[in-house]
């Protein structure tokens, strides 16, 4: 007999890329749904968590959303808790930030604060499980080379990736984002590392067979 596979399924990555991409739908929601130094957060709280959903324009959204699900996908089935608490976490923290500290900024939207939380988390996994040095080397080098993409667009005000005119990147969202996403990956306070399995294996022991 074989176990009922129980692996966790990544439900808050691919749910937060399909409500973006109905957001992208309807772009006349984005100003409704976007974060707006005008706009009081107490009166329509949801701009907190619903400027994360609406872009600007879909190339920007498709950036963001592939990054997401490239990552969420990666990372949520091994670390579905931690995962999950991050992407609130971030998602949370993000605008507050704003508000505290980026007083020029008028309006924000995207999901790329909350791809960076996943990157640092895969990162942070790919760190725990890689078995030699030259692994450890190129998740290290990629940590690095997210550190210089937010140098760059911090000390630019143009987006790395995404060849919009319409909007300048906000370093501090991707920077809250990372941060989050770091104290996530190193805690280990959540849960264990999951390893996802789509089929029993067998294995042979003392002559039985052991199914896992």
């Amino acid at each position: 007999m074989s176990k009922v596979d129980s692996t966790p399924r990544a439900l808050a990555t691919l749910g937060l890329g399909a409500l973006a991409v109905l957001a992208g739908l309807a772009p006349a929601l984005g100003p409704a749904l976007e974060f707006g130094r005008l706009h009081s957060w107490i009166a329509e709280p949801w701009r907190l968590l619903t400027a994360h959903l609406v872009h600007f324009g879909l190339e920007h959204l498709a950036w963001d959303l592939g990054a997401l699900l490239l990552l969420g996908l990666y990372v949520e089935p091994r670390r579905p808790g931690t995962t999950r608490l991050v992407l609130l976490a971030s998602a949370l923290a993000i605008p507050l930030v704003f508000m505290a500290a980026e007083p020029d900024l008028q309006r924000y939207r995207g999901l790329s604060g909350l791809a960076s939380a996943l990157f640092m988390l895969a990162l942070c996994q790919l760190q725990a499980t890689s078995r030699t040095r030259f692994a450890r080397v190129l998740v290290g080098t990629a940590g690095l080379g997210f550190a210089a993409k937010l140098l760059v667009e911090s000390t630019s005000a143009a987006p790395v990736f995404v060849g919009a005119e319409s909007f300048v990147p906000v370093a501090s969202a991707h920077l809250t984002g990372a941060l989050i996403g770091l104290a996530g990956g190193l805690s280990g306070l959540f849960e264990k590392p999951r390893t996802p399995s789509s089929s029993p294996t067998l294995s042979l022991r003392s002559g039985r067979v052991a199914a896992k």
